[in-house]
């Protein structure tokens, strides 16, 4: 796994993060350090790679409990959370489902381990997948440096929630218990965050009355990229991106980088 990190993110992305060992061509992270390391191989080669990280199992970093906001969820315990990343994919494998059968490898090892909240980040292009998968962007999005992030989280046990969005994770909640406490928590402490009804298999026109209502206005008289634009066409336009929450002063997006 660490050889198959150097070769993506060395050799092909340019980066030196720490832990690059460049004689060994290896990458190591101290995040590994006490989590569970999942990996997928093809031809006995590793082409997909991720950690998940107990947090009743080994501490989580504190810059990583300020972005996902983990103080608010201390009332479950910290056995009741789990984080999702290092995520590392093949070139050849990135337009795959691969991502997703890891992650519903993740979804059963947290509900193995009685863990009721999964919190992982994405990339803005990558929003609509884990939106289908179940996963919630409930907090403003940051920066980390390479670009903007967006904090998400898996209520493991929410299965209306699942069943909303056609998540491929259902059958497997089906087999265990699902109390509706997490669920209904989450609802009062966060509002704002995705809800069944702004699901991303919404279509061209649902999504615009969406956006009119979130934007209070029509997105063709808010939106200065819109101008111009006929109706069919700023629908079009809209429905191909997502809904992002940013904080104030943040950067969606830079010179340079790409985001669906």
């Amino acid at each position: 796994v660490q050889r198959f990190r150097y070769g993506v993110i060395v050799d092909e992305l340019g980066q030196t993060p720490p832990g690059t060992d460049s004689d060994a061509r290896m990458l190591y992270d101290p995040l590994d350090e006490g989590a569970a390391v999942l990996y997928v191989e093809s031809d006995n080669r590793v082409v997909a790679s991720l950690r998940l990280r107990h947090a009743a199992a080994s501490s989580l970093p504190s810059n990583m409990e300020d972005k996902y906001q983990l103080s608010r969820f201390v009332e479950f315990g910290k056995g009741a959370l789990a984080t999702t990343g290092g995520i590392t994919i093949d070139r050849e494998w990135r337009n795959t489902p691969i991502l997703a059968v890891l992650l519903a490898s993740v979804f059963k090892l947290c509900r193995e381990n009685q863990v009721r909240f999964d919190f992982c980040q994405c990339t803005p292009d990558q929003l609509r997948l884990y939106r289908r998968l179940g996963y919630r962007h409930y907090a403003p999005a940051f920066s980390d440096g390479s670009g903007l992030k967006v904090p998400l989280v898996l209520l493991t046990e929410d299965l209306p929630y699942l069943s909303a969005v056609k998540s491929p994770f259902l059958n497997i909640a089906k087999g265990y218990d699902n109390p509706p406490e997490t669920r209904n928590w989450f609802s009062r402490e966060f509002p704002d965050a995705d809800v069944a009804g702004s699901a991303p298999d919404m279509n061209e026109d649902d999504f615009w009355v969406y956006l009119a209502r979130r934007l209070h206005d029509t997105p063709q008289e808010s939106v200065p990229l819109l101008n111009g634009l006929d109706s069919a066409s700023a629908k079009k336009l809209v429905s191909s991106g997502a809904v992002l929450r940013c904080g104030a002063g943040e950067t969606p997006l830079k010179a340079g980088e790409s985001a669906a």
